[in-house]
């Protein structure tokens, strides 16, 4: 496998939606990956939207969005990992950039104070 698939590395992905309202569609939009195991990926989705104040805690900013190429102030949303089970799927993923170091720390401290990571 590809060291893309790293811990702070995006990329643009085919996501489907687990909600009811919206449950079979699906979107491309950049994640930002977690961990890898052997065969499967899991990653958060980023997002443009900030949130409520009660779901900005979820939302740690991606500092250097522009950077990345994107065109709005980016968030990352960690409040519910995803999981592609399948590697194959994902390698049709394209690559946007390995986040900065201080962009992977504020993802990483922010899992620490919600108990996410020790």
């Amino acid at each position: 496998m590809d060291n893309i698939y790293e811990r702070g590395d995006m990329h643009w992905c085919i996501v489907f939606f687990d909600e009811p309202e919206n449950k079979g569609e699906s979107k491309k939009r950049p994640i930002f990956i977690v961990e890898r195991g052997e065969n499967e990926v899991y990653f958060f989705r980023i997002t443009t939207v900030k949130g409520e104040p009660h779901q900005r805690k979820y939302r740690p900013p991606l500092l250097n969005w522009r950077m990345y190429g994107f065109s709005k102030p980016s968030y990352i949303n960690i409040e519910v990992p995803l999981l592609i089970r399948d590697i194959n799927v994902f390698i049709k993923a394209t690559h946007i950039a390995k986040a900065q170091k201080i962009d992977i720390q504020i993802v990483e401290n922010r899992l620490i104070e919600l108990g996410f990571y020790e």
